[in-house]
């Protein structure tokens, strides 16, 4: 849906003129909504019952009350994930100012690179949703083994994915960047950054799906310490001392792309080889 309301809105058919750049918006407006309907539509056709009982309190007064008990679970396991959210991509906006100032072309090669990067990553991000959800099945059913091996054979998974993606991006980084420009600049520094993203990928496999099982798990708290450790004190300070005050410009800051996501992978796999996440009660 995103991409034909998208293709339709940037270059206009028939009556629905050009829009442009504001074309990208409203197709993802446009994903986004859709999305969330069905997302409503299936919930509602799964679990009729228990929704319209849930329906049935709200238009009563009963259904309004605040359950404490039940808010603070919820906020227990959502608020240290919301600042996990928060710390990082208050961490990518640095990151893309950092990028920014090494020029117009460096910019537009970040875009390009993470582009073309969504080809390893979001299987990547898939198998990570699928450990949260087997994993947190599992640890309910009161069977952490299973858990476990839920945990290491998503990552395993991802990992063979994306490894193999990584080295398409160490050996063919030219070709895969024409795809989106000719622009010698920018293919010149996108070269950099996409065999950046190649080393990168069997430990942000690890990173990626060991995260989900954490938070499978409900140990939300080390998945926010993980991610915002490694994004301000690896990312953004690798990227700023080698990018910057080294000299090193676009090589330095996907070195701290890099770099973030090789601590976190190392990190993760040592987190869930130790089991504490198995005794958390949520």
């Amino acid at each position: 849906m995103n991409l034909v309301v998208a293709s339709v809105a940037i270059y206009g058919l028939g009556p629905v003129p050009a829009l442009g750049v504001e074309g990208v918006a409203a197709g993802w407006v446009a994903g986004q909504g859709i999305a969330g309907v069905l997302g409503v539509w299936s919930l509602a056709r799964q679990t009729r019952g228990p929704l319209m009982g849930v329906l049935d309190q709200m238009a009563r007064l009963e259904g309004w009350r605040v359950d404490m008990p039940v808010l603070r679970r919820l906020m227990a396991v959502g608020g240290p994930a919301v600042g996990e959210y928060a710390s990082i991509q208050m961490g990518m906006i640095i990151f893309s100012i950092m990028v920014v100032h090494m020029g117009t072309a460096a910019f537009a090669a970040q875009q390009v690179v993470f582009s073309a990067a969504s080809v390893s990553m979001l299987p990547g991000l898939a198998f990570s949703v699928a450990a949260t959800t087997l994993v947190g099945q599992h640890l309910g059913a009161g069977d952490p083994a299973s858990a476990r091996a839920a945990g290491w054979r998503s990552t395993f998974a991802a990992a063979g994915w994306m490894s193999l993606a990584g080295l398409g991006f160490l050996l063919f980084p030219e070709p895969l960047l024409r795809l989106y420009t000719n622009d010698p600049d920018v293919i010149a520094a996108g070269s950099t950054g996409i065999r950046m993203v190649g080393i990168g990928q069997p430990l942000q496999a690890a990173a990626f799906v060991l995260s989900g099982a954490l938070r499978g798990a409900g140990d939300t708290r080390t998945t926010l310490m993980v991610g915002s450790l490694s994004m301000w004190g690896v990312r953004l300070m690798t990227a700023a001392t080698f990018g910057i005050g080294l000299g090193w410009g676009v090589a330095g800051i996907w070195l701290g792309w890099c770099a973030d996501w090789w601590v976190r992978g190392l990190c993760y796999l040592w987190i869930f080889h130790r089991g504490k996440w198995q005794k958390l009660k949520v």
